[in-house]
């Protein structure tokens, strides 16, 4: 089946942060607790994440697989990215 790549909706945002933080699961093992619930809370505040750029979302056969964040060039924290790169995160 064929995977579509769009832009998310605003009511699919609940759906992406299940998503993500399913998809980190398998690291909650090599964190402590507490590194463990900032990283699920991070994943979980996807709609915040996304305000300076865009979430892309990938779907297959009507179900959400795979999401990403682009943050366009200077639109991600300088303290992590230069000013004229873009950045993706989840």
């Amino acid at each position: 089946m064929a995977v579509i790549i769009r832009n998310a909706l605003d009511q699919e945002f609940d759906e992406i942060a299940f998503l993500n933080v399913e998809a980190y699961r398998e690291y909650s093992h090599v964190l402590t607790l507490d590194n463990c619930e900032k990283m699920q809370t991070n994943l979980f505040n996807v709609a915040e994440i996304a305000k300076p750029g865009r979430s892309i979302v990938a779907e297959q056969n009507q179900a959400l697989v795979g999401s990403v964040v682009y943050h366009p060039p200077g639109a991600s924290s300088r303290s992590l990215f230069q000013p004229e790169r873009a950045s993706c995160g989840c």
